[in-house]
């Protein structure tokens, strides 16, 4: 009778797994639709390209402000 329970037990385990597999591969595809939809990009390779461009620009856009900013202060005089 234990063996029977074990395996009872075993294909609940199996079906529970299925049903968590089947729920994150519907995310995951959902996931990958927004990306397509809404960033134009069509795997997580090009996201994270396009992630690293984006810091890169933020980054740059910061320099800039932060040296006209030092060119308004000495400028105005705070």
């Amino acid at each position: 009778m234990a063996i029977t329970d074990e395996l009872d037990k075993l294909q609940k385990e199996i079906d529970a797994a299925k049903k968590n597999a089947a729920t994150f591969e519907g995310r995951l595809q959902e996931s990958m639709k927004r990306l397509k939809d809404d960033f134009g990009l069509d795997s997580v390779e090009k996201a994270e390209e396009e992630s690293e461009r984006l810091k890169e620009e933020i980054a740059s856009l910061d320099e800039d402000v932060q040296i006209r900013l030092k060119s308004l202060k000495e400028t105005y005089a705070w």
